[in-house]
Formats: C-alpha cells, structure tokens, sequence
C-alpha cells in the first residue's frame, strides 16, 4: 500500500539473503505478483510516478524543520505548548540515535544493518519528496514521509531497547516503563473510536445531489458532469451513479499526465457547456452516459446562463451541491466495464499460496537437558 517503501522491502531483502538466507527472496514473489501491472504501467510512462501514495491525494503538511526532526507534522503533546512539544520530540529523537550509536558500537552489528536499510527511506524522500507525483485538481502533491519514517523509527526504537535493557541501573525501570507505555498507547488508540476520539468518521457530505441519487438507484451507470470554475479555467469530472467512491480513487488515476480519449470528450464537452455556442450538447452527453450536469458555483455566475442557453438541458434549480440540469433524450442503460483478468489473478494467487507454504516452519526446536540447564536446539531443516 506503500510504494515509496519499496526499496527498502527489496534492499533488506537482498541483504538477508547475501547474509545467508537466500530463501527470503520467496517473500518478494507475492509483492511482485499482486504490483506487476503497476510497474509496467508506470514503466510505460514515468517510472517515477510508480511511487505516488495510493488512494486519495492529501497535500502533505511538512513541520517548520522539515524531515531533519524525523517526525512528518509539526509535533503536538497534550497540555504542552508547541514549542515544548518540538523540544521533547527533539530531545527524544537524539537518544533514541545516541542509544542506537551506542548499542551498534557495544556488538550488535545487526542493528547497525537494520538502521541502516532503514536509512533508504529517508534517501527515498530526499529524492522523491518534492517531486509533483500525483495531483488534485491544479494542485500538485510530492511524497507522504511518514511511512517512510515507520524503518527508521523501528531501528532506532531497537537499539533505545536494547542500550536501555543492558544497561543494569536502567534496566531495572526502563523495561516496566515501556511495557506500560506500549500498553496505554495500544489501549488508547483501541478505545479512541469507541469514545468518539478519531478523527476518522462517517462522511456526510455528498459528492452529487440527493436528486441524482435517487434517480441513479435504477441506473447506476448514469453518469452526472461536475464542472467546477476556477480562475481562468474550470475542472470537469464525470461520476457514475451516487457519485465517486473510495475504489475508484487509483494511483492510475491521479499519477497519470496523459490525457485519454474519454477524458479529452469530457473535457470537449464541459468546455462547450460553459460557453454559448452551436455545440450538440445532448449527442455528446449520450455518447458518455452523461444523465446530469451539475455546476458547483452560486446561481449568479456567467457559467449559469451559458449552459442554460444549450438546448436539450433541463435546469432542476439550486441544489446544496451547486446548479442541476438534465439532459434530455435516451441515454445508455449500462456501459462497458474491463472485464477481470482472471489468469493474473489465478497467478497471483498461486504465489501467494506458494509463499504463505514456503513461510511455514518446517521443524520445531528440540529440548536438550544439560547438567544446568535447558538448552533449545534447532530442528535440521529450515525454519
């Protein structure tokens, strides 16, 4: 679901094997399986632009320092002021570094590796992150870094435990302290959404009219031209059925800078609309399936009259989602979907099923009771 993670996936999974664990490389097969056709796609156009967040496009908000402080937002403490809030995160940031310094130098050389694996993300948001990779509407949005922090945090989170646990004077209050400060945070963040706490909610806000939704239950496939004026220029968005959804939201989508055929009629059509002329809005509305046209502006702008002057509309009046006609005639009752690719499916799943087998243990570790002690051995095959 991350993309800009990937080198940091592919790389520690290369330095696993090299380090005498060839198998790992099993764990890329189902990544590889379920992305192929995004990284041809993205091949075939920008290789960049495979590296744009998924979902709906969000202008990330960069704290004052900017990624120095290894935090994505301006960080906020309850009952502390701002800047005591960025001084404690500061503060926490440098021992976490010098316990992971620390712990790397006093034998552990697996951390350092960790850390440094981790550190590709960080490479990653340097070279990505102020590049245009998706866009919302005319605004253009560069890389989310906070999932690109989730590595380094985790290693440098590793050697504050590990410096912290073998230190015997520390030891003694730092693990009960950590215990019981992952067990607030996991309880807090499970009973947040019970307590109305998150930020997470139902929307109410509807992305076409009630009229358009309820004259679209029996024709889902009717779609509603939003046509949104900006200065010197107007968006135009088709929407099928009760308006755009979640799965409709791809990185295809909204890291994609060509123009298709659809969307150059669209944009054909919305720019005749918005203009007096002898254009035959209805044929071209009839070839997209367009049912409804929906002008998100007051009632008393210049692009009211204009598209009101086109005959085959029928205006519907002032909605709370802005100015509504319908066009007249027949439209299409359904439209043509890409059907599933259903032996790309079959093969993802195959690697998936066939990794999920290669993770299994294929033996237990065996019980050996010495003079003293208990000691684990393990089993001869690969675990």
């Amino acid at each position: 679901s991350v993309p800009a993670l990937a080198p940091v996936i592919v790389i520690a999974a290369i330095v696993r094997a090299i380090s005498g664990r060839p198998a790992i490389l099993v764990a890329l097969v189902p990544a590889v399986a379920l992305e192929w056709p995004r990284i041809l796609e993205a091949l075939q156009s920008n290789p960049i632009l495979y590296f744009a967040d998924r979902g709906v496009p969000v202008a990330a908000v960069a704290p004052p320092e900017g990624f120095a402080q290894l935090w994505p937002v301006t960080p906020s403490i309850p009952f502390l002021d701002s800047t005591v809030s960025m001084i404690a995160v500061l503060v926490v940031i440098a021992v976490a570094i010098g316990a992971t310094v620390i712990a790397v130098v006093a034998g552990n050389p697996k951390l350092g590796v960790v850390a440094s694996v981790s550190a590709v993300g960080v490479a990653v948001w340097a070279i990505l992150g102020d590049l245009p990779l998706s866009h919302i509407a005319d605004q253009f949005v560069g890389l989310a870094p906070g999932a690109l922090l989730d590595p380094l945090w985790f290693a440098l989170l590793g050697g504050l435990a590990i410096a912290g646990t073998s230190i015997s004077v520390v030891r003694g209050f730092a693990v009960p302290t950590i215990i019981a400060g992952v067990a607030v945070v996991s309880l807090s963040t499970i009973a947040l959404p019970f307590i109305g706490g998150t930020l997470v909610a139902a929307s109410d806000v509807r992305s076409v009219p009630a009229y358009v939704e309820a004259e679209t239950r029996t024709r889902p496939a009717a779609g509603t031209l939003v046509i949104t004026p900006r200065d010197n220029a107007i968006v135009a968005e088709l929407q099928r059925g009760r308006g755009a959804t979640l799965v409709q939201w791809t990185a295809s989508a909204a890291a994609r800078r060509d123009v298709n055929a659809t969307e150059a009629e669209i944009a054909t059509l919305a720019g005749n609309l918005i203009v007096e002329s002898g254009f035959d809005v209805v044929a071209a509305a009839t070839d997209l399936n367009v049912r409804f046209v929906l002008l998100k502006a007051a009632p008393t702008n210049p692009a009211v009259s204009a598209i009101a002057s086109h005959g085959g509309l029928t205006q519907v009046g002032q909605t709370a989602n802005g100015v509504l006609w319908i066009v007249d005639g027949n439209p299409k009752a359904e439209i043509a979907h890409p059907g599933r690719n259903v032996p790309y499916l079959a093969l993802a799943g195959c690697a998936v099923l066939v990794s999920v087998i290669a993770a299994i243990p294929t033996s237990l570790p065996r019980r050996r009771v010495g003079e003293d002690e208990l000691v684990l051995e393990a089993g001869d095959g690969d675990g």
